[in-house]
């Protein structure tokens, strides 16, 4: 008598947290996790399906892939097996990332759950650029001037330094 096919996976969900959109350290080392699936009694490939914004190291072509086969070899009737697979955030898509990966041979399936997300790279933009003070006389203050610090998709807080002899005022606080 055959026993049914299984395929169990562990851990059943995976935390990716966030990375970040774009090419340039520190902000792309894509975020990377791993879990073992372990296949009992199966009798047809298995197919591994990662959802957008993940890949899985496919081992054989040590390439990165979004679905990653298994055709597996058969002992007399079904085939056992045990795997640690690589799974890692696809930091050229946008977007958070909760679709979990699916693995089925047949009509057997498991999956993992997913969490994360893949933000764009943080963006500091000023206006004017650049800031020219009037000539003034030693001890009297200068006009006030005025610029604007607009930052998207910040990961921490932006500190302002102004060079020696020139004042921010900050309107929260309303301190210079």
């Amino acid at each position: 008598v055959q026993e049914p096919p299984i395929i169990t996976v562990q851990p059943t969900a995976l935390d990716f947290g966030t990375a970040r959109l774009g090419n340039d350290p520190p902000f792309t080392i894509p975020l990377q996790r791993s879990y073992t699936i372990t296949g009992t009694n199966l009798s047809q490939t298995l197919v591994i399906t990662a959802p957008d914004g993940l890949q899985l190291f496919d081992t054989v072509s040590r390439e990165w892939r979004q679905t990653l086969r298994f055709p597996l070899v058969l002992t007399p009737f079904a085939a056992n097996f045990r795997t640690t697979l690589q799974a890692r955030t696809d930091s050229s898509r946008l977007g958070n990332i909760t679709s979990p990966i699916l693995h089925q041979s047949g009509s057997t399936q498991a999956s993992v759950g997913i969490s994360g997300a893949v933000l764009p790279l943080p963006q500091l933009q000023t206006s004017p650029q650049s800031i020219t003070f009037p000539n003034i006389i030693r001890g009297d203050a200068s006009t006030i001037v005025q610029y604007r610090v607009v930052g998207t998709h910040l990961a921490a807080p932006v500190i302002l330094t102004a060079p020696q002899g020139v004042l921010l005022y900050n309107a929260v606080t309303s301190a210079w």
